[in-house]
């Protein structure tokens, strides 16, 4: 399993309302940090901002809603991230 399989498996596990339990925070945890790492890693589809999203957390505050697309067992798929963006220094 890919990096990225795993980080849209926990996505999945929160669109269908199974967070993992939470035994002392550190599997939630984990399960959130996999969340991040596959928004980060995404493109940012923006032309006056190329590359990934990750490439822009240092001076941009992000609000991400994930969308996603199930066409049945074994046919999901995370179709894309609609994500809205502002700059943390503009005034």
């Amino acid at each position: 399993m890919s990096p990225q399989d795993l980080a849209d498996n926990a996505i999945w596990a929160l669109r269908d309302a199974s967070l993992v339990p939470n035994e002392g925070g550190v599997a939630r945890e984990m399960q959130m940090m996999l969340v991040i790492w596959r928004i980060i890693q995404a493109e940012t589809g923006n032309a006056e901002h190329p590359g990934k999203i990750g490439d822009y957390v240092g001076n941009t505050d992000f609000d991400v809603n994930i969308v996603c697309d199930d066409e049945g067992i074994g046919n999901r798929a995370i179709t894309h991230f609609d994500v809205r963006a502002r700059g943390k220094f503009h005034t």
